[in-house]
């Protein structure tokens, strides 16, 4: 009688490879729903609170950002631009901040290539506290600097997270930056060209000494808000 072949076999067993592959794919799917997670929960950051390393960088990135707006106006002096002729207008800001001193050349327009030729940039959402941006403004003297009466030309971001205010002021020097200084002002016109008078909140560095004498810095407002400034021509 034939032999069936498969009738002495012993039954098949797992070898320690099967095992292993099995173990592998255990891992993986373990490591796979470990990354979806943090990547859930960076995204969620994004749009709400910061890490402390994500309001580091914020606060370098707008001090960078307004860095290269200062190089545009001291480069555009040279040139030969007023103060009074600076324009902040470009495609993005419109006719809110058209200056009627700036020669129709562009010569003096920052964000123009015939100009200051540097790029138009918005403050990230994830830095501000509901809508903010930058703001160029005439009608702001910092305590200490310039000639009495005087306010400066200056740009202001914010409402910023106070996190980011912070490390701004840390970045800056500011002493006891963790505490953030209050300091009132006025609200602000867009700079078109003219220089509006000083009255009694149009002052930085009156408040809190910490500020006096300092071309920028992160402050609190009155309400409550955090905003950076940065002095771009001292009068």
């Amino acid at each position: 009688m034939d032999q069936n072949p498969m009738k002495n076999q012993a039954p098949r067993k797992y070898d320690a490879q099967n095992g292993s592959i099995f173990t592998m794919i255990l891992v993986g799917i373990v490591l796979f729903s470990g990354l979806s997670f943090a990547l859930l929960q960076g995204s969620r950051s994004g749009s709400g609170q910061l890490t402390d390393q994500q309001a580091k960088l914020a606060a370098s990135e707008i001090i960078e950002y307004s860095n290269k707006v200062q190089q545009a106006v001291t480069a555009s002096r040279i040139n030969g631009c007023l103060d009074t002729q600076i324009s902040f207008e470009s495609a993005e800001t419109g006719v809110s901040y058209f200056n009627p001193n700036a020669p129709s050349s562009y010569l003096c327009h920052l964000f123009h290539a015939n100009g200051g030729n540097i790029r138009f940039s918005e403050i990230d959402s994830r830095y501000t506290i509901g809508a903010g941006n930058w703001k160029y403004i005439g009608n702001i003297k910092i305590h200490n600097l310039g000639t009495t009466g005087n306010a400066a030309l200056m740009m202001r971001a914010g409402p910023l997270k106070p996190d980011i205010c912070i490390h701004l002021n840390k970045i800056l020097s500011i002493e006891n930056p963790d505490v953030i200084p209050i300091d009132d002002s006025i609200s602000s016109p867009n700079f078109i060209g003219s220089y509006a008078a000083l009255v009694g909140n149009s002052y930085i560095g009156d408040d809190d000494s910490r500020l006096a004498d300092k071309k920028e810095a992160c402050r609190q407002g009155g309400g409550g808000s955090n905003y950076y400034y940065k002095a771009l021509i001292i009068r």
